[in-house]
Formats: C-alpha cells, structure tokens, sequence
C-alpha cells in the first residue's frame, strides 16, 4: 500500500488518463510471476474539491504524498465509475483495450483499506474519512463498475483494520455495512491481523457473520507478528524465536478455521517505516531471522494443501494433493496412534531428519512430521536443503530489464558515510520524477532506469543501515 492503482495518479484531470505508473507494476510484477490484488482508491484531487469547500472539512492522514489529504467518497459518482471501468478494462486480459504485453490479469480488486479507521478512530491514521453509508456507496458503484468491466474478476473489501472484541462495536461500522446489505457487494471478504492471536480473531468474526447470516470465503491480507516490543492487546514480548513460532502457529489457526489465503505484511524492513513493521519483518539490515526460515520451511512443506484442520491443543493435519500427511506438532500434542514407521521430521527452521516415528521426542516448538512415499520425503528433504546468506542483494532488474547492481556510494544519497533515514528523505523528495523532469535527480534513479520509483526503494532498503 498504497500503491499505484489511485484515481488522482491515473486520471489528474478529468478525462485524461496515464497509466504509465501502473503499467510498470503490472509488468514488473508479471516477470516474477506475482499476481496482483489491486487496491482502488477512489480520490481525486480534482474531483475531492467539493468537499473541501465544505464546512466541516478535514484532511486524512497516511500514505501523505501519495494519496490526496481529502478522502471523502467521490462527489461525481458518475465520474468515477467511468474511471473504474476503465481501469478494469485496461487489465483485464479480454484483449480489448488491454495495456500492451499484458500477460498475467488482474482479476482481484479491493475497495479502499481498512475504511472504518476513519469513522471509528480518525485520528492520526485514516484512508476514508466517512459513514457506514458512504463506504456502501462506494463499494456498490465500485463493485457494479468493476463487474461490468470483468465479469471474471473479484472484489475484496477494504479490508477490516481488526476484529473487535465487542460486538457493538463492530455494529459500528462492518455490522452496519452488512446489514444495508453490503455483502452483495464482495466476493471475497478480507481481515486484517496485527498480531500472533489469530484464531480468537476469526472465531469472533464468524461468530459476528454467523448473526447477519453471511458465508463469504475470507483472505486475512495482512498479518503481521513483531518482536522486540509489546504486542497489543496482551502487550506480550517476543523474542526472534518466539516470533518465528507465533508466525507459524497464526498461519495453522488460519489454514485450519478454513481461511484461504494468508498474506504477511513485512518480509523485509522497509526504511524509516513504522517500528512495528521493522520488527515483524522477516529480513532485517540484510540479515534473515528465524521467521524467514520459518515461513520458508512452512510454504515449502504445506505448499498446495487440499485440506486443513486442528486435531486437538498443539495438533494440526495437512492433505497434500498427492495424499501425502503433514502433521504439525509440539509438546502437548500427540500424533494419531497410526502414525508409524518411517517418517520425515523438519523443525521450525528446516532442519530434516529420516527417523523411525517411535523414537520421536517433542519439544516447545512445532515439529513437522510427514507421512508419505520415500520418494515424496526424499524430494522435500531436498527442497528443504538451503545455503543461509547472511545478506539479501538487492533486486538486479528495472522494470523489465537486467541492470548493473549499483555500487553502495551511490546509495549514501546525502553523502553522510551512512544508508539511513537521511538517505529515505532524499528519495521520497522526488519519488515518482522521470528523466525529463524538473526536480529529477539521476543521482537518485539507483538501477537507472529513468525513473524513480518502488525499485529504487528496494535498493536503498537493502543496504539501509550500513556504513559507506
């Protein structure tokens, strides 16, 4: 977030449209192979000056220098359906008016982020400032325009901040949406989790869903576990390994309450971001913690499941498509009795050991025990097998071309001998500038591509923190 898919950045003046920014992501991400959920955000500056001739104006804040301070819903509606089909139409993959060399479609689109931040807590942090109702509006014309556009495609809800404890107030806001009849209007319905307690979550969101009737499939678009600093609501303290066991053990709680798709918000640092997200990241100053390891060794082994389920306390079942068993196990858990011969065990990080499952011993941390065909434990120990780098390099590629990795000098953008914050506020100054520009500075295109933007970003991310 927030990405590019905003309504000002596309269409600056009404009628005109550029899809120059978008048009990289999509096929940067097409390269790698990354399907892309795309967040609309439904704010133009051009189109928002209605609102702020009102009284009773306010400007939102977050993600300020990329989405307009106003984020009230459209005015002309009209206008930004208008934009919305057009936006659909252009990555949809049908081939009429598709961007040139598109490959791989869009075909997941969300409404805004977390939209209740503005209307439960609005202040310091909200991407809409507005009712129940308007949120409804938007999500009915963007839902009916989206559809219109591409009958294939899905579309997410703003994702929920969080799932509150008490009922009344979640009526605040989604029970309310909900029950204006707002479900008709998503297909997917996504959550957000910014700590280890997952599974409570999602049994109160069913149980909140479960009242107004409604079965929707759920994605959880962002969790995020930290360590090092107090996580609310318990106020809790992990530690790096601690976190590497929390992330997983989120992940299993998820998977097994019939969750399909799970997405981690911070794999690596990003610099001068919330500390919350440094401290959930996965990668660290080009170090990989044990959650890196832990995450890798978990979409390695459960990669494809066909089913999920909680046995009992510390027990979880994973069906792989070819048959194959995962359990995942720890103290206190007890494997079904049978569960015998040989089998593969991989711990936490990914260490993967042949073993008779009668000597098997269990300790704090979730084992993984496999149950398949020799063949089947043999190639995974073989997948599992990794050469842990001590540094991540930074991406080798602009846009869709390979580039000279940059040298570090260059990265120390404010010439201080050090990649740090300084070196962050040089960049965002003109984040978005091409050659040709005013205010473009080349010294800042890092992969030299001609433009300033997200992969930059990374490469400055990479070596943040490090002395010159």
């Amino acid at each position: 977030h927030p990405g590019p898919f905003i309504w000002n950045k596309i269409e600056p003046t009404k009628g005109v449209y550029d899809f120059s920014e978008t048009d990289r992501y999509v096929k940067a991400a097409q390269k790698y192979g990354i399907h892309i959920i795309a967040t609309i955000w439904p704010y133009a500056e051009w189109d928002q000056k209605h609102w702020e001739s009102q009284s009773g104006w306010k400007p939102s804040r977050g993600f300020e220098g990329f989405l307009p301070l106003s984020r009230y819903k459209p005015h002309d509606m009209e206008a930004y359906k208008a934009f919305v089909k057009t936006l659909v139409e252009r990555y949809d993959g049908d081939g009429v008016d598709d961007m040139p060399g598109l490959k791989q479609p869009i075909k997941h689109w969300e409404v805004i982020n977390e939209p209740e931040m503005g209307f439960i807590r609005p202040e310091p942090l909200n991407f809409f400032r507005g009712s129940p109702e308007d949120y409804l509006e938007v999500l009915k014309v963007t839902y009916e325009a989206i559809r219109e556009a591409d009958p294939e495609a899905k579309v997410l809800n703003g994702g929920i901040a969080y799932v509150p404890e008490k009922l009344e107030e979640w009526d605040l806001f989604w029970g309310k949406v909900f029950k204006l009849g707002g479900a008709k209007y998503i297909d997917i319905l996504t959550v957000h989790n910014l700590n280890p307690y997952l599974g409570e979550a999602l049994e109160r969101l069913y149980s909140y869903l479960g009242r107004q009737g409604i079965k929707k499939p759920i994605w959880v678009t962002e969790l995020q576990v930290a360590e090092g600093i107090p996580i609310p609501p318990t106020g809790e303290v992990l530690s790096r390994e601690g976190q590497a066991k929390a992330i997983v053990k989120a992940y299993l709680d998820g998977f097994s309450l019939n969750v399909e798709k799970i997405f981690y918000t911070s794999y690596m640092a990003f610099p001068g971001g919330f500390e919350t997200l440094a401290k959930s990241a996965l990668i660290e100053a080009g170090e990989r913690k044990p959650a890196y390891y832990a995450v890798k060794t978990m979409v390695t082994l459960l990669e494809g499941f066909s089913r999920a389920e909680k046995l009992e306390e510390n027990l979880y079942r994973f069906i792989l498509p070819d048959k194959t068993e995962v359990y995942v196990v720890w103290s206190g858990g007890k494997l079904p009795s049978n569960i015998k011969g040989e089998v593969l065990t991989v711990t936490l990080t990914g260490k993967a050991n042949l073993t008779d499952v009668s000597t098997l011993r269990l300790g704090g941390e979730p084992t993984y025990i496999v149950k398949g065909s020799r063949e089947k434990l043999e190639s995974l120990m073989l997948k599992l097998r990794e050469e842990k780098q001590p540094k991540i390099q930074p991406p080798p590629v602009s846009g869709m071309e390979t580039v000279e990795k940059p040298k570090i000098g260059r990265i120390d953008l404010n010439g201080d001998g050090r990649v740090d914050y300084g070196d962050l506020e040089v960049l965002k100054g003109v984040y978005g500038l091409s050659t040709g520009e005013k205010r473009f500075k080349p010294e800042v295109d890092l992969n030299g591509d001609g433009i300033i933007d997200i992969v930059d970003l990374a490469i400055l991310a990479c070596h943040y923190g490090e002395n010159v």
